[in-house]
């Protein structure tokens, strides 16, 4: 769902409403220079991050905002072409907005696609040499950039062109207790919003008794694959964690900070202490009293 929302002074377009103002404590400010490329991770908070500097700038300046994904871009060329306005209807209006976020910039192999490309980059060159303010956000790396855009627009991203851009690397969720952002007033992130919550939190979760799995029960493929996805959590979901479900969110905090070379460590760790364990048990005797005498000593040790 997108929207658009209107500060005390100013109105943020097309903003999906998981992205509207929430953060207390943002970690980014409004930048020195036209053009801002926020690289990191997936779910480290950059999006959120970046539309809480653009309502904060609104609500202190005033103005117009507009946001659009890469995809959102390229969709809207389509349909601008379809409907016999044409593409420069739509190139102008992000070209002109007086604040700019594209967000999920080269996040597919379509998006790298002729048209597509050069559609991001005559906004992107325009916006920058009239010094618009701009926020790019993407999940690639500086090296990926480098590798698949063309040096000029390479350059025109980075801080090649120091009068123009700044890089601004978020490379870890923020913290709220170390997981989550602060989140102001009673409001919590829509777990509908994060994809693979709930099939995450099922996973670690016993069925019966609805209390959270050790690591060890686990078994390590379900371990790993829990601490991959735990990574890839967004940064209102731990929020909603930490709201909704604490027992959970221990285990997953711990999921979430194991190194891949932890793993062995701790499955062995935990099938040596199981094999030291049934061999202190005495095993069944033949003799019924012998029995009854065996099973009382295991079940003093359980």
């Amino acid at each position: 769902m997108t929207t658009t929302t209107t500060s005390t002074a100013g109105t943020f377009h097309d903003v999906p409403r998981r992205f509207w103002p929430s953060l207390a404590h943002p970690r980014i400010a409004w930048p020195s220079r036209p053009l801002a490329l926020v690289h990191g991770p997936t779910g480290t908070g950059k999006t959120h991050e970046v539309c809480n500097a653009v309502y904060a700038r609104l609500r202190a300046a005033g103005g117009h905002a507009h946001y659009v994904t890469h995809a959102g871009l390229t969709t809207a060329v389509l349909r601008a072409i379809d409907s016999g306005d044409g593409k420069a209807a739509v190139v102008d209006k992000y070209q002109a907005t007086p604040v700019l976020v594209l967000d999920e910039f080269a996040a597919t192999a379509k998006d790298m696609a002729d048209a597509s490309y050069s559609t991001a980059r005559d906004i992107i060159f325009h916006r920058t040499a009239n010094l618009l303010p701009t926020f790019i956000v993407t999940n690639c790396t500086l090296l990926w950039l480098r590798e698949h855009l063309d040096p000029a627009f390479y350059a025109r991203l980075t801080c090649d062109h120091r009068d123009e851009s700044e890089e601004i690397e978020i490379a870890t969720p923020p913290a709220a207790r170390g997981f989550g952002p602060a989140w102001q007033g009673d409001r919590l992130p829509d777990p509908d919003w994060m994809p693979g919550l709930m099939t995450l939190l099922s996973d670690v979760t016993w069925n019966v008794t609805g209390e959270p799995m050790s690591i060890p029960f686990m078994g390590k493929s379900m371990a790993f694959s829990a601490s991959y996805r735990a990574k890839m959590l967004c940064a209102g979901a731990w929020q909603w964690l930490e709201a909704t479900k604490p027992a959970q969110l221990s285990v997953l905090q711990e999921l979430y900070l194991l190194e891949e070379c932890e793993f062995n460590k701790i499955f062995i760790d935990a099938a040596s202490a199981t094999t030291k364990r049934r061999s202190s048990c005495p095993s069944l005797m033949t003799s019924p009293t012998q029995n009854t005498q065996a099973i009382n000593t295991i079940l003093s040790t359980i």
